[in-house]
């Protein structure tokens, strides 16, 4: 067996990837969002209704899956799913929603959402399952996996990320101690005894608004944080083990009273920091600025380089897309948009735009980010068979998907065919595409022209194909045989899944005789036998040859000796039975005359 794929618009041979489109489609806001789907991006009308905490997700090809506020599941048609209502969320936390794809079924998902325990007090992390086969295929929270709370005495940080193997972490950050919990989630569920990791702190050491992003090379976490005004805002910087969940080398980027930083966001290099600046006192303006995180481990130096990009009445939440970040200043009723088109670039030239959308509705969050799936891994491999093959997926993964829609493991090809195969292995392992191109392949065997043996004369018939099983009417296996009587003989030859066969016709007679003819042939398309025509061992000037039935009439005619009738009449196959030949043929050789021969050719079916 071999394992093959197909893609059919990559016609390369190595090994290709591109971006996957899990965050094509952002929800936030009160009834808005950003389409990323097409070159330019535009603003999409949504269901929910929130100011901060939301998240959204897509599929791969950045088709709408379903997204929600916390409060309400939303399916692609923006309809609320009919377990979707009652969320339990307090509706207004920085990062109050996330989702996560199951690691090992991709029509599952992790909805999260942080709310307040009204006991406690605090805020508290539950999570829901979203299962996308319920509702005809456009989703619904399954009811007895709802709202199951796993962690309490939370800030309202929270985001979600791959981890080393396949599996995820979630992770949030205490309320009162300067600790980030993450839990993991892999194919045997949510583990709820979550690695802690306990770190120095700021002030008053307490955590509450703002926002916490991981690095786009998953290496490093920044949070915000603030709790009101008088209180010591930070901007702090872990590095991340993506295999333990642990936070370590505590730095702090910024500590203040007078600006509360709230958005922040990674440049897509991982070497930039953006930190946008929001109400506290003085009154605004609030600052937008940049960190060059190129200086690293130097603290001091890090923040000498902090530079404004721009000022505004208000800063919301950031987030990171390709090769862009985007920003919120949020004014009133309105949301202004904006975008960094170069955040790899040092200070003022990365670039800022102002107002590339203005949407008349508030907003202070721009959605939780989901971590895309591995970029596909794609090959193309073409083949020629004769007859068919099997193929079949890699062994280790869990689903198939053939390019008709069908899901075996594997299938029998018959060429010519073109096909692909993806296989699967959940949500965080990359999925294997392969183009596949399945050619037609002929063996020819060609025996050579009937021969004419005079008198005690003998021949070798050669089979021309080497490497081959070979099986000979008299029953030999070799690749030769030697004869020296009349009759056909015939060669049938198996090569790796290609079968061919040949007849040739040998005939020993008196060779004064220049001619000779065959009694009988069977042209059943077998390769054996399969066309009448007359053997000559002189040079011919001129030949022509009839054939009739028993009713006179002709069904076919020759002028040249190396011409076969193959049992048909005008394209349809002839009965069995008796026909009869007339041949007339004038030899090369001196004092030649037209010669005539006669008599009857049996055609066997």
């Amino acid at each position: 067996m071999k394992y093959v794929f197909l893609l059919l618009y990559f016609c390369l041979s190595n090994v290709l990837s591109f971006a996957q489109g899990e965050n094509n489609i952002w929800a936030f806001g009160k009834g808005f969002g950003l389409d990323f789907n097409s070159e330019t991006p535009y603003v999409a009308g949504m269901a929910l209704n929130t100011i901060e905490g939301s998240a959204s997700i897509c599929d791969k090809k950045g088709r709408l899956r379903f997204y929600s506020d916390g409060f309400k599941a939303f399916n692609r048609n923006h309809k609320m799913m009919p377990n979707g209502d009652g969320l339990l969320t307090s509706g207004s936390v920085t990062q109050g929603v996330a989702i996560l794809p199951f690691p090992d079924d991709t029509s599952k998902y992790y909805l999260f959402v942080i709310y307040v325990d009204e006991i406690k007090r605090a805020y508290a992390l539950h999570y829901s399952v979203v299962d996308m086969k319920l509702n005809s295929g456009l989703g619904d929270v399954v009811p007895t996996q709802k709202n199951i709370t796993i962690a309490d005495s939370l800030s309202e940080k929270m985001l979600v990320t791959r981890a080393s193997g396949c599996a995820y972490w979630v992770i949030v950050h205490s309320g009162f101690a300067p600790e980030f919990h993450a839990f993991k989630i892999s194919s045997t569920g949510i583990d709820i005894n979550p690695a802690i990791s306990t770190t120095s702190f700021v002030g008053d050491g307490l955590y509450g608004i703002g926002e916490m992003k991981m690095s786009p090379n998953n290496q490093k976490i920044v949070l915000t944080n603030w709790r009101s005004k008088g209180w010591l805002g930070s901007v702090e910087l872990f590095d991340f083990d993506s295999t333990a969940g642990t936070m370590s080398n505590y730095k702090l980027i910024d500590s203040s009273k007078a600006f509360a930083a709230y958005g922040i966001e990674f440049s897509p290099d991982n070497r930039k920091l953006y930190v946008a600046y929001s109400e506290d006192d003085p009154r605004p303006p609030y600052p937008l600025v940049q960190y060059n995180l190129d200086l690293l481990p130097d603290i001091a130096l890090i923040r000498s380089t902090k530079t404004t990009i721009k000022n505004s009445y208000n800063w919301g939440g950031m987030r990171i897309f390709r090769d862009k970040v985007y920003a919120i200043q949020c004014g009133g009723l309105n949301t202004n948009i904006c975008v960094i088109n170069n955040p790899n670039k040092v200070g003022l030239a990365c670039n800022f735009q102002d107002s590339l959308f203005i949407i008349d509705s508030p907003a202070f969050g721009l959605g939780n980010r989901v971590p895309e799936s591995l970029p596909n891994i794609y090959h193309r491999t073409d083949t020629a068979v004769c007859q068919s093959i099997i193929y079949s997926g890699a062994a280790d993964y869990y689903t198939y998907l053939w390019s008709d829609g069908s899901n075996e493991f594997s299938r029998t090809i018959v060429p010519p065919a073109t096909f692909w195969l993806t296989s699967m292995k959940g949500s965080c392992a990359p999925a294997i595409t392969d183009t596949f191109v399945v050619k037609s392949k002929t063996l020819e065997l060609n025996l050579g022209a009937d021969k004419l043996l005079c008198g005690t004369q003998s021949t070798e018939l050669l089979a021309p194909v080497d490497g081959a099983q070979y099986l000979w009417s008299d029953g030999s296996t070799s690749q030769s045989i030697k004869v020296n009587k009349t009759d056909f003989y015939w060669l049938t030859l198996k090569k790796e899944d290609c079968i061919a066969s040949d007849t040739i016709f040998v005939r020993v007679g008196d060779c004064d005789k220049c001619i000779a003819v065959p009694n009988a042939f069977t042209p059943n398309k077998d390769g054996r036998n399969d066309a009448f025509h007359a053997l000559s061992s002189c040079n011919v000037l001129q030949y022509n040859m009839k054939i009739f039935n028993r009713y006179g009439q002709e069904v076919f005619g020759a002028d040249n000796i190396s011409q076969s009738w193959d049992g048909t009449f005008n394209g349809m196959d002839l009965n069995a039975g008796v026909y009869f030949y007339l041949i007339k043929v004038r030899f090369d050789k001196p004092g030649t005359t037209e010669e005539l021969y006669k008599g009857d050719i049996t055609l066997i079916r």
